[in-house]
């Protein structure tokens, strides 16, 4: 998996408006976390279409392939309009047969070892409270869902990643670099010139130099200000 537009909760949307009535989606992990989140994903996408998220449950099945050696073997499958009972059956049987553990089948296999899905399924967590349940762990994981605005559905922290801090620094590491040599440069250009051109010449030469070194600040500062507003969008 890769960070991209296509696991957002838009992209979420557009998948289940094409699909018909029966027509389900699948997406296949490779992490019970990304899993987790992608479950999110879709119940906070079935919310949004007046599903609440115990009802989204049982438009949701999840199973695990435990044989070793194998990259991806979570499955989430998602469809449009609620499993039958029947389609529960089916489902449960394929996976048995195919040596797969079911880890949510509406009305048919439940399990806590990756989730807190039952709950959720059973109304006694809510999409909030079942983010939350991995947000209290004693190492925190974020799974909430990622909107266009914010496609990183690989990162799951809470705090502002150590590369927005280095970039910070960086940045302004940059920014007193750029303006030392631009005043050194300015300075030599004057002492070059006589104390009679000065008077005339020099004052363009500062005034183009003032601005140059407002716009690196300006630019500079916008960039580490985008940077900061996504680290606290991140902790909200």
């Amino acid at each position: 998996l890769l960070e991209s537009f296509v696991y957002t909760t838009d992209a979420f949307a557009d998948y289940l408006d094409v699909l018909r009535d029966d027509g389900q989606m699948t997406i296949v992990l490779d992490s019970p976390i990304l899993t987790a989140r992608f479950c999110a994903t879709a119940v906070e996408v079935l919310r949004t279409r007046g599903v609440d998220a115990k009802s989204a449950m049982q438009q949701i099945a999840i199973v695990y392939a435990p044989q070793p050696g194998q990259p991806y073997v979570y499955a989430l499958v998602v469809q449009k309009k609620p499993f039958t009972r029947a389609q529960t059956f089916d489902l449960y049987d394929a996976a048995i047969q195919r040596g797969l553990k079911p880890v949510w089948i509406p009305k048919q296999a439940q399990s806590e070892e990756f989730g807190p899905y039952p709950q959720i399924a059973s109304g006694s967590l809510d999409l909030n409270g079942f983010i939350n349940v991995f947000r209290d762990l004693e190492n925190p994981i974020d799974i909430a869902p990622c909107p266009y605005s914010r496609p990183f559905v690989l990162d799951l922290t809470l705090t502002t990643l150590p590369v927005f801090k280095q970039l910070t620094v960086f940045a302004l590491a940059l920014a007193l670099g750029v303006l030392a040599l631009s005043w050194k440069t300015g300075r030599d250009k004057t002492q070059e010139s006589s104390f009679e051109e000065s008077a005339t010449a020099s004052t363009p030469v500062v005034s183009i130099q003032q601005k140059n070194e407002l716009d690196i600040l300006y630019f500079l500062a916008l960039g580490v200000g985008f940077m900061l507003v996504e680290g606290r969008s991140r902790r909200n």
